[in-house]
């Protein structure tokens, strides 16, 4: 699943995708991230930001693939369950 949500900046938006722990590594985030880009692009948007967790490696390591701006949780904010 994926989805973002447009910010103050009508050129930003906030970008989130959940993909089911058995699939994590194969390339569904990447092909989501991928796809979800071209159509907010389409749309206007030109930047994504995103909070991803420290140890979501995969994932940060898309978001520097596509200059997403990767931010960590705020403190306090509880971790998904596995």
């Amino acid at each position: 699943m994926a989805n973002y949500v447009v910010s103050d900046d009508p050129h930003v938006a906030e970008i989130a995708v959940a993909v089911a722990h058995d699939k994590h590594g194969v390339g569904v985030g990447t092909a989501l991230m991928r796809q979800l880009g071209q159509i907010a692009f389409s749309r206007g948007i030109h930047r994504f930001t995103a909070i991803v967790l420290a140890t979501n490696d995969l994932m940060r390591q898309d978001a520097l693939r596509y200059q997403v701006a990767a931010y960590d949780p705020p403190r306090g904010c509880p971790s998904p369950r596995r």
